[in-house]
Parts: structure tokens; C-alpha cells; sequence
């Protein structure tokens, strides 16, 4: 039996294995890992470092995103939790690059208040800058929203 490549729709990673392909090339499965875990490991979302949360651009961005989301203040939190938990990838530390946990403590002690701030995007001509007892709540959140956002790895971005 000859082995053919096949695709993993977990991760679009490309691997063999023996047996029949459907006519017209791969076929879409599911590797091993993916199969193993209910997740794919190729999938990485970095955490948002200090340096990003600094940036302006990027808490725009995301502001942006979580507003055009529509999704009402007061179920944003029960919302990130299900975006995280129905995540198929890992978060990834950018410094280390080790996977770890995403600490969602700073979310689930945050007031209401906050998430109604959250969601309101900032008008054009403020500068957003964010207090230090905040930096953990839009570290989970932020993260949480680029990770799911099609668009997310360009929050920040100068067009050239």
C-alpha cells in the first residue's frame, strides 16, 4: 500500500499515512495530535507582552473588536470565557515561547463597570493609555480577542 499525504483540518499540518485517497488529492483528517489532545498544537496565540500594551494602536484595535462583536456588557465575561474554552490552539509566552495557561482571575474579579468601558471604542483623537492595576484584565482579554480575530495579527500595524 502506498502512503499518501493527507491534511489535518485541526492544524493544516501535512502528514502520511497508508491506505486509499479520495480522487482529486488529499483528503481533510485529523492528526494524531489533534486526535490525542482535542486541540492542535501547531496553533499558537501569544499572550499580549507589556510592549503591546503600551501601544495605542493595538488597544484600539482591540477595543474595536470587542465592540463589533456586539455582545452585551454585561455577558462579555461568560463571552471571552467561551471564546477561550472553545479555542482549538495553545497560548504561547513570546518571550520563552513555553504554552501556558492564560490567567483568567484579573477577568473574573473585574466590576461590571470595567467591561462596559471596555467595549465602548475610543474616539479618534484620544490617545488610550491603560493604569497598572488594569494590565492583567486586558492582557486575558486582549489576548482572548486577537487570538479569535481573523484579522488580529494586524492589530497594530502601519499599512507601508
Amino acid at each position: 500500500m502506498e502512503a499518501k499525504m493527507d491534511v489535518c483540518v485541526g492544524c493544516t499540518k501535512k502528514f502520511y499515512h497508508g491506505g486509499e485517497m479520495a480522487s482529486g488529492g488529499g483528503r481533510w483528517r485529523r492528526c494524531a495530535a489533534f486526535e490525542r489532545l482535542g486541540y492542535s498544537p501547531c496553533w499558537r496565540a501569544y499572550i499580549l507582552t507589556n510592549a503591546e500594551l503600551s501601544n495605542p494602536a493595538i488597544i484600539r484595535e482591540g477595543r474595536k473588536s470587542a465592540f463589533d462583536r456586539r455582545v452585551p456588557y454585561r455577558a462579555m465575561l461568560d463571552y471571552l470565557t467561551d471564546l477561550l474554552r472553545d479555542f482549538r490552539g495553545v497560548f504561547v509566552d513570546p518571550r520563552s515561547g513555553a504554552q501556558i495557561d492564560l490567567d483568567m482571575t484579573p477577568l473574573e474579579e473585574a466590576p461590571v463597570s470595567w467591561f462596559r468601558d471596555f467595549i465602548r471604542p475610543y474616539p479618534a483623537d484620544t490617545r488610550p493609555r491603560l493604569r497598572s492595576s488594569a494590565m492583567g484584565r486586558w492582557r486575558a482579554a486582549l489576548s482572548i480577542l486577537r487570538a479569535t480575530d481573523s484579522n488580529g495579527g494586524m492589530w497594530g500595524a502601519t499599512p507601508a
